[in-house]
């Protein structure tokens, strides 16, 4: 027999609580304006997201007759799928389905860790990438030392400290002519990034519709890696432009990685998981960005190199 089903909300328990919850609140002392309005609004959102998370347990009335008892074959066909020792509840089952889903996929794990190293070379290199720049324009295109380079290679003097090492206020002129091109170069190779990914962003992600993901992630990579690499050169070679760096830079934006990498993660991914999927990816870049310093102030305080 079929009847007209109802949700039995529970009214009269949402408000009672609601009032002794309100009355409980009261009576914490007011410490500023702002954590007194905002502790109980924010434990009502919670409250009400709690219920609504719980409705489907909430039993149905039956006009014609009593209420009927929930059944264990009434439970949902996810819970039967789920792994074994997961409990029920909706929040709990959804997060540790998502945790088990993700850990047994190659694809999130692989983007996790690739993002994370990516951004590991962005973040050890950020701080230090207009200083270096800035002393290789001044001394191959505005002539700082190259006076005094002569006198002291005969005097076996050491060589004239790099830009960064001065004040604003004492920086030579040649540096600060080198800070300008560095910041000028900057700007270039930004605005040619920029167009390359929207030049190329639609076409590549057709290409890797058709053709597949792989190919063009392993580009993508290769051409992020060429960035640190191109700064570790310039360290290495005292006579390499800059421009190898800015133009290593503007080729990332040819085969982007995160509109790959995104792509990846939603193909044969369930709809409930791929905003988790992203956040994965996301934290994975940010993880890496956050320690990458940290990691540069330690290795700074305990190695010391005189080719650096």
């Amino acid at each position: 027999l079929e009847h007209d089903t109802k949700l039995q909300f529970p009214f009269r328990r949402i408000i009672i609580i609601f009032v002794r919850r309100f009355l409980i609140f009261s009576a914490i002392p007011r410490f500023s304006y702002g954590t007194y309005r905002c502790l109980p609004i924010h434990y009502y959102i919670v409250l009400l997201y709690h219920y609504t998370l719980t409705m489907d347990h909430v039993p149905q009335r039956d006009e014609d007759g009593p209420v009927p008892v929930p059944t264990p074959a009434a439970a949902p066909a996810a819970a039967e799928a789920s792994p074994e020792g997961m409990t029920k509840t909706p929040l709990c089952f959804g997060i540790r389905r998502f945790l088990y889903d993700s850990v047994r996929s190659k694809a999130v794990l692989a983007a996790f860790c690739v993002s994370m190293l990516l951004s590991f070379s962005i973040g050890l290199t950020v701080a230090i990438v207009p200083e270096v720049l800035t002393d290789r324009y001044a001394r191959l295109y505005h002539g700082y030392g190259a006076e005094e380079q002569e006198q002291q290679q005969q005097q076996q003097q050491q060589q004239l400290p790099p830009c960064w090492e001065f004040e604003k206020t004492l920086m030579p002129e040649a540096c600060i002519r080198g800070a300008d091109d560095a910041l000028t170069g900057s700007a270039w190779g930004m605005f040619i990034q920029n167009m390359a990914i929207f030049f190329f962003n639609a076409s590549i992600g057709s290409y890797s519709d058709v053709h597949g993901r792989r190919s063009p992630l392993i580009v993508s990579i290769f051409l992020n890696t060429l960035v640190p690499a191109a700064l570790l050169a310039m360290q290495l070679i005292a006579t390499m432009d800059p421009f190898w760096y800015y133009a290593s830079n503007a080729l990332t934006g040819m085969v982007p990685y995160n509109a790959l990498v995104f792509a990846t993660l939603s193909d044969n991914c369930p709809e409930e998981h791929r905003a988790g999927r992203f956040a994965t990816n996301l934290a994975g870049f940010y993880f890496g960005f956050a320690t990458a310093p940290t990691l540069a102030l330690w290795m700074g305080s305990h190695t010391a190199s005189s080719a650096w």
